[in-house]
């Protein structure tokens, strides 16, 4: 793996625990008073007086050294400052001491996957397509930039991509299988649900509700800087306006995070400290692509999937079924249905059907026999 900066903090030296820092200043005044009490009376420093004058005299000296409450006070004020100070250096004055110590967490160098090589590449994109080879346009997308990593060294990096195809097709699931098959972290939104864009960059302080973005949160959580963003349904992303005519729009929220310049030094709401959010890929779906709003189309990549047949529901079924370890009864049960379903049904046959099919059978096959 390859380590990147990608929380945008000034380095500090951790300058030590207040208490102990306004002790050394106590003891530090002490000392100079006393010096310089000493050097009046005798003309040397106290450490150098204090082998041949008599005890009283060296009593006297300590009391009048002795801090009054008014140095108390201009020392613990002083303290104060100096860690004021060091935490707006930082950038994190308005943070909470749990946000800095999050924020802390990944500010140095952080991992980024990166491809072994252009053979282990081309086996993740085997396995995709034996286990979706309806997604192979996909599949080929993801393929060729995994080979392009391992070719250059570089962090797994898919560019923007729109996903376009009939609904339940496996669409998300292939995003997310592949984040699981190259080890990286995922986050999945819906932009068709919630309010427009708040899950994306986050909502800044001020509002009761305010909080980071996903994305954000998943380099926090992850510690790994190349994650990857699923975003369901762009084509039914929402824009909202708030009573004093301010719009909050799903694609202007994206924009910026699409943007490699604009993304390598951005700003979280919430936090308001900058990020390098240009590693992240960002995967799309959708179901008709030409509602997606022309100034994010153009800056993704469009592929077109197809519907499954019939025969790969099943074949889908059986896979699936043996994984769950399921009974051949429950799986040739399913496939049954399958057969029969498309005749029944005014409508096409999809993934989640089969999913919810099979979700059913493993529930029945794991609940009590009664006696």
């Amino acid at each position: 793996m390859k380590r990147l900066k990608v929380i945008h903090l000034k380095e500090q030296k951790d300058i030590g625990d207040p208490e102990k820092i306004r002790r050394r200043l106590r003891d530090f005044l002490f000392d100079c008073r006393i010096d310089k009490l000493s050097r009046a009376a005798h003309g040397k420093r106290f450490s150098e007086v204090s082998n041949f004058v008599n005890g009283d005299e060296i009593a006297r000296l300590e009391h009048d050294a002795l801090l009054k409450r008014v140095d108390e006070e201009r020392v613990r004020l002083r303290v104060e400052k100096l860690f004021s100070r060091r935490a707006a250096a930082s950038g994190t004055l308005h943070l909470k001491k749990d946000e800095v110590l999050r924020l802390q967490s990944a500010s140095g160098d952080i991992p980024a996957a990166v491809a072994k090589s252009e053979a282990w590449a081309d086996e993740v994109a085997a396995q995709l397509h034996q286990e979706s080879p309806w997604l192979a346009p996909a599949t080929e997308v993801l393929w060729h930039s995994l080979r392009r990593s391992a070719r250059l060294g570089e962090p797994i990096k898919v560019s923007p991509l729109i996903i376009n195809g009939p609904p339940g097709v496996g669409k998300t699931r292939l995003a997310k299988r592949f984040a699981e098959l190259v080890s990286v972290p995922s986050v999945a939104l819906d932009a068709s649900t919630g309010s427009p864009g708040f899950s994306i960059v986050g909502m800044e302080r001020g509002w009761s509700s305010a909080q980071p973005g996903r994305p954000v949160e998943m380099i926090l959580e992850s510690r790994i800087a190349n994650g990857i963003v699923v975003v369901d349904e762009i084509c039914k992303a929402k824009s909202a306006e708030s009573n004093k005519g301010t719009t909050f729009s799903f694609y202007d929220a994206l924009l910026s995070l699409l943007e490699p310049e604009s993304a390598r030094r951005w700003e979280c709401p919430f936090f308001r400290v900058s990020f390098d959010m240009s590693h992240l890929s960002w995967i799309f779906t959708s179901n008709d692509v030409d509602l997606v709003q022309a100034t994010v189309k153009s800056r993704c990549t469009v592929v077109h999937v197809r519907a499954l047949t019939p025969l790969e529901l099943q074949d889908f079924a059986i896979r699936r079924g043996r994984e769950l370890s399921l009974c051949d009864a429950s799986i040739e049960a399913i496939i049954v249905t399958l057969i029969h379903a498309g005749d029944r049904l005014e409508r096409r046959i999809s993934l989640r059907d089969v999913s919810r099919m099979l979700a059913r059978a493993q529930d029945l096959e794991s609940r009590p026999i009664f006696q």
